[in-house]
């Protein structure tokens, strides 16, 4: 493998290592920059739907409605990056409405479950309120959930990073596992 593969691979994993713990640091940054980030992707998809909804119209009928759609889109991320506080302070009451809409999804297809005779249906139905109960709780208590949500953003930035590590150390062991068995066919 060429040295500049894996030397990506160690800058790279070294760089988000750092980023992960700088997360883990900076709890509150971590959240107002995810809110920024929401609103640059969406301005983004905006931009490359319009883009795309103009060269549409010529073969979509109902191209219209895209273009409707990029547009609400820009104006989103406009205002999500214009009114970042906001944004900030909404996304652990999002995450908290996501975790109850999915906890009550999954309580209920557990009764369906039941009916096809599936054994273990009531764990689903288990995990389901608790989902609820967890979702509850994050609305009740949403700088504690937005903290969590920093938290587990920085613990998958610095898994991120020592997989590049482990991918960097396979790399180098399967080389090395190549080379004897070339060696041993000479």
């Amino acid at each position: 493998m060429k040295k500049s593969i894996k030397t990506l691979l160690a800058v790279t994993g070294t760089l988000l290592v750092v980023l992960g713990i700088v997360c883990l640091c900076h709890p509150t940054e971590t959240l107002v920059s995810l809110a920024w980030l929401i609103g640059l992707l969406t301005l983004c998809s905006g931009i490359f739907s319009f883009i795309f909804s103009l060269q549409a119209q010529r073969i979509l009928p109902n191209a219209g409605t895209m273009m409707l759609r990029s547009i609400l889109m820009l104006i989103i991320g406009v205002f999500f990056l214009s009114h970042n506080s906001a944004v900030t302070a909404a996304i652990p009451q999002a995450c908290a409405f996501w975790i109850v809409f999915e906890g009550t999804s999954l309580a209920i297809h557990s009764f369906d479950f039941r009916r096809v005779g599936f054994p273990h249906w009531w764990l689903m139905l288990l995990l389901g309120l608790s989902g609820i109960c967890l979702g509850f709780f994050a609305f009740r208590q949403p700088v504690a959930t937005g903290m969590t949500i920093s938290i587990l953003i920085g613990l998958g930035i610095i898994s991120n990073g020592i997989n590049r590590f482990v991918a960097l150390f396979g790399i180098s062991r399967f080389e090395k596992a190549l080379e004897e068995h070339k060696t041993l066919l000479r």
